[in-house]
């Protein structure tokens, strides 16, 4: 056997998870990025590993969290809001979403970005590199290189939250006219630099209802609806929302 399927192992595996979730950042980002390659073509254990880096990531600790929120947003951000739910909702690569209540009511979802994120990407994606070429379990014609090159760019984008405020406001605009569409709204006198609070979106990510007996008619008119609005950003707007995972996109009440 070669060394690197010696290397590949439910054990080295797990580790690679493990570790991944643990580093965060730009290490958790390329990883989640190999899990959208075609996942058939990949062996079982290496499945698992990608289905467990797309959606898990270690959470700061409470005081991590609340001296961020307070670096970012002042000592009085909490007057703001009624409720604040200390526990994240979601952990992700960048950074982990808690739920929260506006003055007036609104839910919203609160996302603050792990510390030191922006400036570790090369030095994280030198080290997913090495577990990944380390334990083996990325065959040889995924392009490792070019996958890194862009998760690289991307994570410099996705860690500038103003920016990320501000495509939120023009994609809002743009799809204003279309009521079958919904995009949060921003809350600004909770979003900074490394801070973005927007509404709270109510519906089931896309994949777990269409997994949930979504009806034929509807995963028909919800597909025709999603390759509308692609053509439509491409060739009208000029403008995507390109993150690929299907959690970004809820499905709900008509």
């Amino acid at each position: 056997a070669s060394s690197a399927s010696l290397l590949l192992t439910e054990a080295n595996v797990d580790r690679l998870a493990e570790t991944l979730c643990r580093l965060r950042g730009a290490a958790l980002k390329g990883g989640q990025m190999l899990s959208f390659n075609d996942a058939e073509v990949l062996p079982p254990v290496v499945r698992n590993l990608l289905d467990r880096v797309r959606d898990g990531a270690d959470v700061m600790p409470e005081w991590q969290l609340q001296r961020t929120l307070q670096d970012q947003l002042g000592d009085e951000w909490r007057a703001h809001l009624t409720e604040f739910e200390e526990a994240p909702i979601a952990a992700a690569s960048i950074g982990q979403v808690h739920h929260a209540t506006l003055l007036d009511g609104r839910r919203v979802a609160l996302k603050v970005q792990y510390p030191g994120v922006s400036d570790s990407i090369a030095s994280d994606l030198w080290s997913m590199r090495q577990l990944v070429e380390r334990t083996g379990v990325v065959p040889r014609g995924l392009f490792l290189d070019r996958v890194l090159d862009v998760a690289r760019e991307e994570l410099i984008e996705e860690c500038d939250y103003v920016n990320e405020a501000a495509n939120t406001r023009d994609f809002k605009r743009l799809l204003a006219p279309y009521p079958e569409f919904s995009v949060p709204a921003v809350v600004p006198q909770l979003s900074a630099a490394r801070v973005l609070c927007t509404e709270w979106m109510p519906g089931k990510p896309l994949d777990k209802a269409a997994a949930d007996g979504m009806p034929a008619s509807e995963r028909d008119r919800v597909g025709a609806r999603l390759l509308w609005l692609t053509l439509t950003e491409l060739c009208t707007h000029r403008f995507m929302q390109t993150d690929p995972h299907w959690a970004n996109f809820r499905h709900g009440p008509r």
